[in-house]
């Protein structure tokens, strides 16, 4: 016997090869076992494809939002970034004003050190000015004899944390 080429057999019986239970081919000629033809067809796909396509359009009136709820949305959206922007600006001025306690807390460690060096000289006032400049020389109302802040508020960072605040700025 010689051996039959790869395919032939299928080519051979068509029918054969799309049998239902009984032995009975399904094709189109002979409808499946559920009642229907097995292929749908070219015709039936593109029925199927324009359905789907319309469902979709017609969809999307039906979810669309109206405009009423249009306007509401932009609205919450204006008010939320509203909101965003005070926030950023209320912790810029919060860092601003932390910033501003650590300076003065190291002013007023300079000050006790300036305040022993212009112990002697003949204007404690010009010697201190002319040590801490004038910017921070007007600020040692704020300070004690001995380095400290004279109020030190509860939200004053420690060491470290004017420290590191130093590092971003």
């Amino acid at each position: 016997m010689g051996r039959a080429r790869k395919g032939s057999a299928l080519r051979s019986h068509p029918a054969s090869c799309r049998a239902g239970p009984e032995g009975k081919a399904m094709n189109e000629d002979h409808p499946s076992p559920a009642g229907g033809t097995k292929d749908i067809g070219c015709l039936g796909i593109v029925a199927l494809c324009v359905a789907i396509v319309g469902l979709v359009l017609i969809s999307r009136d039906w979810f669309a939002p109206s405009p009423a709820e249009v306007k509401a949305y932009r609205a919450e959206t204006a008010k939320r970034a509203e909101a965003e922007r005070e926030a950023e600006q209320n912790r810029q001025f919060h860092d601003q004003y932390l910033n501003g306690l650590c300076h003065q807390k190291a002013v007023c460690k300079k000050f006790a050190e300036v305040r022993q060096e212009c112990a002697t000289a003949g204007s404690f006032d010009t010697c201190v000015t002319i040590k801490l400049g004038d910017a921070d020389a007007a600020t040692i109302n704020a300070c004690t004899n001995d380095g400290e802040m004279a109020y030190v508020p509860k939200e004053m960072p420690d060491t470290i944390g004017c420290w590191v605040r130093g590092l971003r700025h």
